[in-house]
């Protein structure tokens, strides 16, 4: 039986399963926009498929809206991971009830009960992921895939018989490999701990990774390991089951160790990773800042490699994302967020700012952005009340202001400035004489002019025996 079927989103993925699921004799609509809209209803919906050998040419049904009353049997999303929240009201104010979210997706339940709080009627909710790689050129879709592998199913359960049966038709005569997975938001957690390291690397390699070493492979396999690791910490299982084998010792490790080597030496790396890399920074960016917050879960369990990986990222690739930088005691000696201007009016220069007593991060954040609408890049900085810092003003270690200093310095900038107020003052002018060679300015708004009494707020005021600050692990007077 032919179905009515919605694509909303007209990338690669979008393109490719518009083209499998017409090919199986469905009726596909496709919403695309501006110039790609212009160029799939003039020319039809042109792929070359790499691995195949050949280009195919679909005339597919393109608009640029979706309405409340367009009704579809299905409607597939096939966005990126950091564009999807911004049109599931659209979706959820549509009439169809039949929903499948695909790609990436590290908050599965968010994306779910955002759908079934904005929806008026009652829909299904089903996550997908679709094994295709590619990119767009010159007016047509190059694609990487073998097969179209689709995995689907709930996020935490199995979809209903119905909903199931109507997916088993849309698919019936597409060539597409379907399985079923009944939870969904675990599997889409464990493929980030797959991809991620390797984004890693393409970024430590400029985007080529047939420029990447046999360590940096290893460092790959390694650091999905202890992805995984943390992922069965979490309470979260392994989909599919006894995929974590490849990254341990044994035949299913060699195998994947040879599958690393295929793709990083060979076109398919550059489809299927590197180009999604290179033109997908937002949807990277996304993905890291979303597995930094899995990890703030577990503070303590360990990931070198995983760090020593993800330091290659280049922090443009958050500036071109808009998403902030963030900093973590546990990964980089320091807690703080980094909050870069669109027009940096003082190339070269970062402020680093940071508040008094009250010790809220909040308000760093806050001044930080401030410093930001005038143009100047500026590091927001906790120095106590978050984890892996002191819970009151005792031998606060200057040491977390060294590590973000030396770390911007490292980024490139050239000058590093000090903002704080009262206590946040103190520690500026403090940590100003202690790092001369890492401080070149200092704002210091109502300091002190001597290292105080430590002191703690937790139950009244009370009066700490020894110095507020200690640097390399000596107190200072």
């Amino acid at each position: 039986m032919s179905r009515s079927i919605l694509i909303y989103g007209a990338g690669v993925i979008g393109c490719e399963l518009a083209h499998v699921l017409k090919e199986g004799g469905n009726g596909v609509t496709l919403l695309a926009r501006g110039e790609w809209k212009n160029t799939l209803e003039k020319q039809g919906l042109v792929i070359r498929h790499y691995l195949q050998k050949k280009t195919t040419t679909d005339e597919i049904r393109v608009i640029d809206q979706l309405d409340v009353d367009d009704k579809y049997d299905v409607i597939f999303v096939v966005m990126q991971a950091d564009q999807i929240f911004e049109v599931l009201p659209i979706v959820a104010a549509n009439a169809s009830r039949h929903v499948v979210l695909v790609g990436n997706n590290p908050w599965a339940e968010r994306a779910e009960q955002l759908i079934h709080s904005a929806s008026q009627a009652e829909k299904e909710v089903a996550f997908a992921f679709v094994g295709v790689g590619g990119r767009r050129e010159n007016g047509q879709v190059v694609s990487i895939h073998a097969g179209v592998p689709v995995t689907v199913g709930g996020r935490e359960k199995s979809l209903s018989l119905d909903f199931q049966r109507l997916l088993l038709d849309v698919f019936s005569k597409s060539g597409c490999k379907l399985s079923w997975e009944s939870k969904m938001d675990a599997w889409l957690k464990c493929h980030m701990a797959e991809i991620l390291p390797m984004a890693y690397v393409a970024y430590a390699v400029d985007c080529d990774l047939t420029n990447a070493s046999a360590p940096q492979r290893k460092a790959m396999i390694d650091a999905a390991k202890e992805g995984f690791a943390l992922l069965k910490a979490l309470g979260y299982p392994i989909r599919p089951a006894g995929d974590e084998d490849f990254f341990t010792s044994g035949p299913k490790r060699n195998l994947w160790g040879a599958a690393m080597f295929a793709v990083c030496k060979t076109p398919v790396g550059r489809l299927a990773v590197t180009d999604h890399c290179a033109h997908a920074v937002s949807e990277i960016a996304f993905l890291d800042s979303a597995w930094e917050e899995l990890r703030r879960r577990k503070p303590d369990l360990p990931m070198p490699v995983w760090d020593s990986l993800r330091k290659n990222m280049p922090v443009e690739i958050h500036a071109r994302s808009g998403i902030n930088p963030i900093f973590r005691v546990k990964t980089d000696g320091f807690h703080g967020e980094l909050f870069r201007p669109e027009q940096d009016r003082y190339p070269g220069n970062v402020l680093i700012c940071f508040t008094g007593s009250d010790g809220r991060f909040e308000m760093a954040r806050m001044l930080a952005q401030v410093f930001q609408s005038h143009g100047l890049t500026t590091l927001a900085l906790a120095y106590v009340m978050e984890d892996g810092l002191p819970d009151c003003f005792y031998h606060v270690p200057i040491d977390t202001l060294e590590a973000a200093a030396k770390r911007m310095h490292e980024m490139g900038y050239e000058k590093v400035g000090l903002w704080g107020i009262s206590k946040g003052a103190e520690l500026a002018l403090m940590a100003a004489s202690l790092l001369p060679g890492l401080v070149n300015a200092v704002v210091a708004v109502a300091p002190m002019n001597i290292a105080c009494q430590g002191f703690s707020k937790k139950k009244g005021m009370t009066v700490m025996p020894g110095s507020s600050w200690s640097f390399h692990g000596e107190e200072v007077p």
